[in-house]
């Protein structure tokens, strides 16, 4: 613990602390977060402040509120909240991607605050695969031999080097393989694949594989 030995002059300067009883009830109607957390965060500036007065710096009390003012608004303005999406881009992933649709909303939250069957199958009493249903679903829709959804990029780009050349070894080349490959990699980088579905239909298929990003 790094203690201060402060001077008669710089424990003068504490003065222009202000309390933080009074600064929390003046800026909690600002913003929309709880009063205890308020609290706590108008304290942990103040005492940061003090320890920057014992230091010999100068800090007035109308700098310290103003300060610890913006500074709250700052964190209440960092949690999650509904906004508007004017930006003109549906899939957006600073604003929290694609929202769910009602009955989307309301099937994750009758799973989400309950127990489920997530990875576990039900006729066996045995472990199962975590997107079992999910798949066979997806496959059943594209009309595919096999599908799957893959939300990260370097999964996404890892399945679908295996599933390609595991399954498409025979008809698909190496150099075409290694070219479509490279453009995922820079789809990556980018930061633009975003949702890749994989369709083991017909060869095709490969070459289309860049459309699955998102600008």
């Amino acid at each position: 613990m790094i203690r201060l030995h402060a001077s008669p002059n710089n424990m003068s300067k504490l003065a222009a602390l202000p309390s933080v009883e009074k600064l929390a009830a003046a800026l909690a109607p600002e913003v929309s977060l709880p009063r205890p957390l308020v609290n706590l965060f108008v304290r942990r500036e103040i005492d940061r402040f003090r320890q920057l007065l014992l230091a010999g710096e100068d800090h007035s009390r109308e700098d310290i509120e103003k300060s610890t003012r913006q500074g709250l608004r700052e964190f209440a303005n960092s949690r999650l909240q509904p906004v508007i999406n004017a930006t003109g881009v549906l899939i957006h992933t600073n604003l929290g991607r694609s929202p769910l649709g009602p009955r989307a909303a309301g099937a994750l939250q009758k799973i989400a605050t309950g127990y489920s069957n997530l990875e576990f199958d039900l006729p066996s009493g045995s472990r199962g695969k975590r997107a079992g249903y999910l798949e066979t679903a997806l496959a059943c829709l594209l009309e595919t031999e096999a599908a799957t959804l893959c939300r990260e990029q370097q999964v996404a780009q890892r399945v679908l080097v295996e599933g390609f050349t595991s399954i498409r070894r025979d008809v698909v080349g190496g150099d075409r393989l290694q070219c479509q490959c490279r453009g995922l990699a820079e789809a990556e980088e980018a930061h633009r694949l975003a949702v890749v579905v994989i369709a083991h239909r017909r060869v095709d298929d490969l070459a289309d594989l860049h459309r699955a990003s998102v600008p």
